[in-house]
């Protein structure tokens, strides 16, 4: 057989394997490279030992994707050992090429040292080459480890590396070394804007739109939509949220009409981009049309990405109207969801789904329909109970039975549903699950106290205080504060205000002991609050104007808009007792200051302070002067 016939015949093998291994299938992929591998691996020619060179390491490729890591290295090993001595450039670029497969072997293995060494060594080698091949392949390198810094956060590591490559590459026309000038400078401006640094990104992804002004081959125009959609992104994040909206527009209407998955997966990331930002403006509307637009135009793919796009739009579209306690509307864009995935199998989905069943129960407890939101849980929990993956939503959904059971009066029902969750979740080191376990010790102590018996109270809350009050998280630190000054409500609403006031001081001297980063002075705030109003239970003024006194002095000039509400309720109180005791004049005042400090504010916890206070002080209008 002529030579030329054997090395077509060799590339109708290598492309056959390689069309097997794009569509999945790597055991057949892997026995078409050994074949060739095994047919053609003694021929001496240069153009048939490449053929037989990307065999074997599209054979290490597939011998990865099967799991069989060992084998992969050792099929790179084998390539670097034949190729790396020889005289010829275009034989040596393979042992490049195997060594940087390698390296990225060694990095999904755990390996990150290892990759980053491999990555240096082909840098310091070849840094001085006029090969072509080898050109790319040392940009591969600079590429891949650059990207290598930034996903293990050493982000100014990886910037210094994107621009070496600039540096060294930046003016190259060459279309695959243009390549990667151009993803190193998305690679950059994705670090760049992961470190705040917005405008600097910004620039970075303009600089890409320059650079591919003119170009229209598919793997450009898909990153040209990746550059919009950051610089929509960073514009965002930096709150100029006209250029935002600007930025995602232009992208919606450069590729409105794309076909291409990739380029449609970056529409539905605009349009999602675009409804936060609405959002942030509050223009709900406007959003609702984002999400409408959304799922009109990809309603009907079938492309599990964009399923999954069209399932987050129904579910941000429901928690909009939630958001406007437009509660029918919400549930009306849930069944939607429920309706269109309820049955799927993917696990985005499934997770989609059980959030629509969660919102939908929200919904209906919302508007006091507690029986059909329990009903509601209760099927989630059938369907979702077991799936380890959903145990978030899971756990949510015990949590919130739970409190609808509560609001009909079922304590009993509440507690039994918190020690689920307690003891199903009790262990667990997921931030969320600790949330609810967090959140179902508080709930079980409420319950508890609403049945009138406080006497295992002090040990529950304890236990709350302990899990959590170590954690460096802010939400478990709050739990464990919120857990002591409940207890404290709980002692005071079953008449036992001077327990209640030793408990306050000792809840407060332990948050003040752990509260070095001041996460806990909204809940210090909230503890001294309450003191005061257990004094007023026992008609103690003097010890409860102290009591709200001492929380003015040391947070009346926060600027903490959590800590608002607590300062207005003190002060309303304050102008409560003093007219209680004849001091009008003073009470006129209190009530002034609470409508003067919070006139301004949009938090409906405060507001409602303001409005009482305006009501009061036109009703102590009508009295006379102090009696004293």
């Amino acid at each position: 057989m002529p030579e030329s016939d054997q090395l077509n015949r060799a590339k109708v093998m290598l492309d056959r394997g390689k069309h097997l291994a794009d569509a999945g299938q790597h055991t057949e992929a892997a026995a078409v490279f050994q074949e060739l591998v095994h047919t053609f691996g003694t021929e001496t020619e240069i153009k048939m030992r490449s053929v037989v060179a990307d065999a074997n390491l599209h054979l290490g490729a597939a011998l990865g994707n099967l799991g069989r890591r060992q084998e992969e290295i050792a099929c790179y090993d084998q390539l670097i050992r034949e190729m790396e001595s020889s005289p010829k450039a275009e034989l040596q670029v393979w042992a490049v090429a195997a060594r940087i497969y390698k390296a990225i072997t060694l990095g999904m293995m755990g390996q990150v040292n290892a990759e980053l060494a491999i990555y240096d060594e082909i840098i310091a080698e070849y840094s001085g080459t006029e090969n072509l091949e080898i050109l790319v392949q040392l940009a591969k390198a600079l590429i891949n480890k650059g990207w290598t810094l930034s996903e293990i956060g050493r982000d100014v590591d990886g910037i210094a590396v994107f621009d070496e490559l600039l540096r060294r590459f930046g003016d190259f026309t060459e279309p695959r070394l243009r390549g990667f000038v151009v993803d190193s400078l998305v690679e950059k401006g994705l670090a760049l804007g992961g470190g705040g640094k917005f405008r600097d990104a910004i620039a970075c992804f303009q600089e890409v739109l320059l650079r591919l002004k003119n170009m229209d081959d598919l793997h450009s125009l898909r990153t040209m939509a990746t550059a919009m959609s950051k610089i929509g992104l960073a514009y965002a994040d930096m709150a100029m949220y006209t250029e935002a909206l600007v930025g995602y527009d232009d992208l919606l209407r450069k590729f409105g009409g794309a076909s291409d998955l990739k380029l449609r997966e970056r529409l539905t990331q605009a349009m999602f981009g675009k409804a936060d930002v609405l959002e942030k403006i509050g223009k709900a509307e406007e959003q609702l049309a984002v999400y409408g637009n959304l799922i009109e135009q990809f309603g009907r793919a079938t492309e599990p990405e964009l399923r999954e796009a069209v399932g987050e739009a129904l579910l941000e579209k429901a928690l909009a109207y939630e958001d406007l306690k437009k509660y029918s509307e919400a549930g009306i864009a849930y069944d939607e969801l429920l309706g269109r995935y309820g049955n799927a199998t993917e696990p985005e989905l499934l997770e989609l789904v059980a959030r629509a069943m969660l919102g939908k129960a929200h919904c209906a407890g919302e508007t006091g329909q507690f029986i059909a939101a329990i009903e509601i849980y209760d099927h989630l929990l059938e369907q979702f109970g077991t799936n380890r993956e959903l145990d978030k939503w899971t756990a949510e959904a015990i949590l919130d039975r739970g409190y609808a059971k509560g609001e009909m009066g079922d304590f009993t029902g509440e507690i039994a549903d918190c020690d689920t969750v307690i003891a199903r979740f009790g262990d667990a080191t997921d931030l969320s699950l600790q949330d609810s376990v967090a959140i179902a010790m508080f709930n079980k102590g409420w319950a508890t106290g609403e049945t009138g018996d406080v006497s295992g109270l002090a040990q529950l809350y304890e236990k709350a205080w302990r899990c959590f009050i170590g954690s460096n998280e802010t939400v478990l630190l709050a739990h464990a504060a919120k857990a002591m000054v409940n207890h404290g409500v709980a002692l005071a609403k079953a008449g036992r205000p001077l327990e209640a006031i030793a408990l306050y001081d000792q809840c407060r001297q332990r948050m003040m002991a752990n509260n070095a980063e001041g996460k806990l002075n909204s809940w210090v705030a909230w503890c001294m609050l309450e003191k005061g109003i257990a004094y007023s239970k026992i008609d103690a003024h003097s010890d409860e104007l102290a009591a709200y006194d001492e929380l003015l002095e040391q947070f009346g000039n926060s600027a903490d808009l959590k800590i608002h509400a607590s300062l207005a309720n003190a002060i309303f109180y304050r102008g409560e007792t003093l007219e209680q005791i004849g001091q009008f004049q003073s009470a006129m005042a209190a009530y002034e200051d609470v409508m003067r400090r919070f006139a301004g504010s949009e938090e409906p916890e405060v507001t409602q302070w303001v409005e009482f206070a305006a009501e009061a002080k036109a009703r102590l209008a009508e009295k006379p002067a102090d009696a004293g």
